[in-house]
């Protein structure tokens, strides 16, 4: 996917670059068929070019015409990853000019309904 597959919160100036997102075994970029009872992986890379003691991502898929959030807004420390020392450190928050992996997992419930 493409770096404006997100968007900035209103009012919050943004504070990453070197952002990207991947829907690991999805080879589409606008549109993944994901079977029910399968999980699906959002990795996302990205460099803040500030310190930062929080931020939290939100996902949402498109089900026909319909926007749907997928749970609420997570933490990103906790799954994150900084290729130069480890673990996000959740005292440490995430730090200007590390690169960091941060990856999401969605089970496709089978209560929701193939799209």
């Amino acid at each position: 996917m493409q770096s404006d597959s997100f968007q900035d919160c209103d009012g919050i100036k943004n504070g990453i670059t070197d952002f990207s997102v991947d829907v690991l075994d999805c080879e589409y970029i606008q549109m993944c068929v994901i079977p029910i009872g399968t999980t699906l992986y959002i990795k996302t890379t990205f460099v803040p070019h500030q310190n930062l003691n929080e931020l939290k991502s939100r996902v949402s898929s498109k089900m026909g015409v319909l926007l749907v959030p997928k749970g609420p807004s997570r933490p990103v420390c906790a799954n994150s990853i900084s290729k130069e020392t480890g673990q996000c450190d959740k005292e440490e928050g995430l730090v200007q000019g590390r690169n960091y992996v941060y990856i999401e997992e969605f089970p496709i419930r089978p209560q929701y309904r193939e799209v």
